[in-house]
Parts: structure tokens; sequence; C-alpha cells
């Protein structure tokens, strides 16, 4: 199973998104960091290591590494939130879901889950927040 983390492997760069600034303003995000990210065109290098992917995601403004463990449980920090999030990731039909749920803050921010696949050589990502659902397509770089 974790052989189908190596899909995810290379340098993406963001072509279009869908709902993203929604999805930020469910996630509590304040207003200035709300706009400064919705027009944020990132890169993400994903690497791999057993069933680890770290996914390092730059912008003009804020570089950011996340690390997802396939099949524990483990904890994120997003600094830039302030947030802590309990996390736990799966691989599905070739789909790596992860529902990351916050366990910081007062308790109004829903539960997240974030579905990465591959279709037509493009990293989709999607996260669905409460009734939120963004969308956000990645073209691969040689």
């Amino acid at each position: 199973m974790a052989e189908d983390l190596e899909q995810f492997v290379g340098k993406w760069k963001l072509d279009r998104s869908e709902n993203v600034e929604e999805f930020f303003k469910a996630m509590g995000m304040n207003f200035f960091l709300r706009k400064m990210a919705s027009r944020a065109s990132p890169e993400q290098i994903v690497t791999r290591e057993d069933n680890k992917l770290k996914i390092v995601i730059h912008t003009a403004f804020m570089t950011r590494e996340d690390e997802v463990k396939l099949n524990e449980e483990y904890e994120k920090h997003d600094e830039k939130m302030g947030a802590k999030f309990k996390c736990k990731a799966r691989m599905e039909e070739g789909k790596l879901i992860v529902d990351q749920e916050r366990i910081d803050g007062d308790g109004t921010t829903p539960p997240q889950i974030i579905t990465r696949e591959i279709i037509e050589g493009e990293t989709v990502v999607i996260v669905k927040v409460g009734d939120v659902i963004s969308k956000r397509w990645f073209k691969r770089l040689e």
C-alpha cells in the first residue's frame, strides 16, 4: 500500500483552484491571511520515505512542511493558523485520504477530510470542511 504513495512524489505547481477562499474561511483563517493564501500560487515538493510523504509547500510569503504518515495517528501543527490537529491517513482506491480534527481552540472548527488523487497526470487535492468543499489542481513540473 505504501507503494501507492509513489505516484504523488515530485514537484508540482498550482494550476487552478475552486472554492479555496471559502475553505480558508471555514477553517477560521483571518481575513488578511485568507486573501493572501487564496491568491497564492504554491509549488509543492513531495518526497516519500517508507509509509510517509513529506510535502513542502512554497509560496511567495511562506514555506510549510507537512508530513503524512500512512495508517497511524499523528499530530500536525499549523503555525500560520496557530492550530494543532490530530490526523490519520489511509489509501483507498489509489487516493490518499487524511482525516484531521483540530485538537486545540474553541471547538468551532469542523473536522477536515483531505483527499489527494492523480487524475489525468495532475494531483487533485480536495478538502472538505463541514459543508465546504475546495479543489486545487497541481501540474507536475519537470
